[in-house]
């Protein structure tokens, strides 16, 4: 199970209570997490700063921190002085402004490079990305730098990466954001339920785990992998299934007898090994608080997934248009699409898994 995350390439990565809460337990249970990220802030940290050349960091500052003027008057310094050092390098002969500039050059150039390692930590650590960071090494998170800024207009990097990844299914979409807030859904407990854009599968509740360390993580990811393998081949076959579905009225009978031979039964024994797992079980008996995070999965079509985008504010309407007209050209808008979120409640005033997927 490979899950991909797009955001917009007007913002930079501001962890909010989803982003910072959720990605942990996918980690757990997916074999890859993607996020496609704005290409000016994901190199400050899957690179080493003290590589780079003075002018690389000088470029990085100023997208940085082109909103702020004091740190543009340091730029205008660093250029100022720069020039100076340039002009009096080329005189042979011993000149105190040579010296002094240089001074000033280096003592400009260093403050550039701490600037951007702070910035680079704030990142990590505003957005509790430490542990998360962790399993790049093994694999299971994947930040994928996209150069939003590569072309004239901006958003089309993204409308490339969005459409390639509705129609190749190499990944499944994720949204950190709770769509069910934004848009009807209905779970098979109430189907009549008139006029919905997707149809809600809780699977896996979850306390917040974002206590948990990477070697903890770590452990109760390969702890969870072997009730998680199964899922996963079922999953996908699912997915090729009913994508060959239209995800309109007649049909929803369908996708839920599909939903309920294929994944139902793989539901509880994977809720029982999590709760079972040392430090999950760990958490849930010293919690104070009654906060949980229910994974779920959506089905809806490709035409709606794409208007969830742009509802949730990841792109402009016409960015959405112009995605649909690439999909359409490979797939049909109306075929049944997959989609994954959490939905962050609290336990007492929501149902069980069990009892809204029966």
């Amino acid at each position: 199970m490979k899950i991909t995350y797009y955001d917009s390439p007007t913002t930079n990565y501001i962890g909010d209570y989803n982003v910072c809460y959720t990605i942990h337990p996918f980690l757990l249970l997916s074999d890859i997490i993607q996020f496609g990220v704005d290409n000016s802030w994901a190199r400050l940290i899957l690179e080493d700063i003290d590589t780079w050349s003075p002018e690389k960091i000088v470029a990085c500052f100023k997208e940085c921190y082109k909103d702020h003027p004091v740190a543009m008057e340091m730029v205008k310094d660093y250029y100022e002085v720069s020039t100076l050092v340039k002009k009096n390098t080329q005189n042979k002969h011993n000149n105190p402004r040579k010296v002094i500039g240089i001074n000033a050059f280096a003592s400009l150039h260093k403050k550039f490079k701490e600037d951007l390692k702070t910035f680079a930590r704030d990142i990590i650590v505003g957005n509790e990305l430490a542990e998360r960071m962790e399993f790049r090494t093994d694999g299971a998170f994947v930040m994928k730098p996209i150069d939003f800024r590569q072309k004239d207009n901006k958003e089309d990097a993204l409308i490339s990466e969005i459409s390639t990844t509705i129609t190749n299914r190499d990944y499944m979409l994720l949204f950190d954001k709770n769509v069910e807030e934004i848009f009807p859904f209905a779970t098979f407990g109430v189907l009549e339920t008139n006029g919905f854009d997707f149809i809600r599968i809780p699977l896996w509740d979850f306390p917040y785990l974002n206590s948990l360390d990477y070697n903890q993580m770590k452990y109760t990811r390969n702890d969870l992998q072997p009730a998680m393998a199964p899922f996963k081949i079922k999953l996908q076959e699912f997915w090729d299934e009913i994508v060959t579905i239209q995800f309109i009225d007649k049909n929803i009978e369908q996708l839920k007898h599909l939903c309920q031979s294929k994944l139902h039964p793989f539901v509880q024994p994977i809720q029982q090994a999590i709760n079972e797992s040392l430090y999950i079980s760990q958490i849930r008996n010293k919690s104070e608080n009654n906060n949980k995070l229910t994974m779920c999965l959506g089905i809806t079509s490709v035409h709606k997934l794409i208007q969830y985008y742009e509802k949730v504010e990841t792109v402009l309407p016409y960015v959405a248009s112009e995605i649909k007209q690439q999909v359409s050209r490979y797939m049909d808008l109306k075929a049944t699409q997959m989609f994954v979120y959490f939905k962050i409640s609290n336990n007492e005033a929501n149902e069980s898994v069990s009892d809204t997927i029966l």
